[in-house]
């Protein structure tokens, strides 16, 4: 996507921020989990870019829908 439209989209990015909209399980880290999301941007920024599995101490279940906490935080 253009850089160039993310000021278009800052409404529905703010709708999220809120918890208002996107999916259930990730709305929660808007809300209620809101500092596991925090800490694991402040790590980013800390270290610059990484891939989720860099943030997991063990792995969960493999498969298509089988995220971990960590990982719906990310997304």
């Amino acid at each position: 996507m253009p850089f160039a439209l993310q000021p278009l989209l800052r409404w529905r990015m703010a709708s999220a921020d809120r918890g208002e909209t996107g999916w259930t399980g990730m709305r929660l880290f808007a809300t209620e989990r809101r500092s596991e999301a925090m800490a694991l941007l402040a790590r980013i920024r800390a270290e610059g870019p990484m891939a989720a599995s860099d943030f997991e101490a063990h792995k969960g279940q493999s498969g298509w829908w089988e995220w971990s906490d960590t990982k719906r935080a990310l997304e």
